[in-house]
């Protein structure tokens, strides 16, 4: 065999591991984990979110987290379950109002998505509305419900100063 011959041979044997390799990763994953159900899960976590909000009811915003789910926050730390999601928008709401959440692009592989979102609101002391851009990631279990999610944002302070 001539070195062209051995370099097509390979190259055909890596192709051939990495699509066999891709197929076991995605048939080993439930139907309901694709990375387009992961999207679909974010858009609807936050359409029940903002609505939630709106009405003032919290059990119906969080509704689509796991019950024993986890949210990691920069500011409130770990939070506990949907209950614990549940009261830390709650609280959230007697500081602002008219609170939302618009997501402004999302990716998402396997049960994993991420986003990059929006969050607007008014302060109630002093009516200043805000606009905080937030990075979000979350992993979804099979019936779709956010099981572990993290938040990132600029808890305070002026941005980053770019380096020279």
């Amino acid at each position: 065999m001539n070195a062209t011959a051995k370099r097509h041979a390979l190259g055909s044997a890596v192709l051939l591991a990495s699509m066999l390799l891709i197929g076991l990763v995605m048939t080993g994953m439930p139907s309901s984990a694709t990375a387009q159900d992961a999207g679909q899960y974010l858009r609807a976590f936050e359409a029940r979110l903002n609505a939630g909000m709106a009405k003032g009811d919290f059990d119906y915003a969080v509704g689509l987290q796991a019950v024993d789910g986890i949210r990691v926050h920069p500011i409130a730390g770990v939070i506990k379950g949907r209950e614990g999601l549940r009261d830390y928008f709650a609280d959230l709401a007697t500081r602002w109002r008219d609170m939302k959440e618009t997501i402004t692009w999302l990716v998402a592989k396997g049960n994993h998505a991420a986003a990059a979102i929006t969050w607007e609101a008014t302060n109630r002391k002093t009516g200043k509305r805000v606009k905080l851009p937030i990075a979000l990631l979350a992993d979804f279990n099979a019936n779709g419900k956010i099981e572990w999610s993290e938040a990132y944002f600029n808890a305070g302070g002026p941005p980053p100063k770019p380096s020279k």
